[in-house]
């Protein structure tokens, strides 16, 4: 098991219409690091009843996006960090982001 902890938040970006998520890994050993760790993003979309992969990062990233949120929905994350010898560490904190839906267009 890899004993490195990942603190995760999500936030929705207006602005950008996406959900930003960004995180902190620690105390990932050298061994661990040199043995091709990297990170397992995990999402739950609301009304899913499970967690689907999402995407791998490099173990040096600090921050991803998601454009695939539904307007309207909640989307919840977790990741891991695994290595090729397929060590893992625990699941980081869950973190959700909500992508609100867009007022309903009035024609006069």
């Amino acid at each position: 098991t890899i004993k490195a902890k990942i603190s995760l938040h999500a936030v929705y970006r207006p602005e950008l219409e996406l959900i930003i998520l960004a995180w902190d890994s620690r105390d990932l050993s050298q061994e661990d690091s040199n043995d091709g760790a990297y990170i397992c993003l995990y999402r739950k979309i609301e009304g899913e009843e499970y967690f689907r992969f999402m995407e791998t990062l490099k173990i040096n990233e600090r921050s991803t996006y998601d454009r695939r949120v539904p307007e309207g929905k909640s989307a919840e994350y977790e990741m891991r960090i695994i290595t090729r010898s397929g060590k893992r560490s625990e699941y980081s904190n869950r973190t959700k982001a909500t992508v609100p839906a867009k007022p309903a267009e009035t024609n006069n």
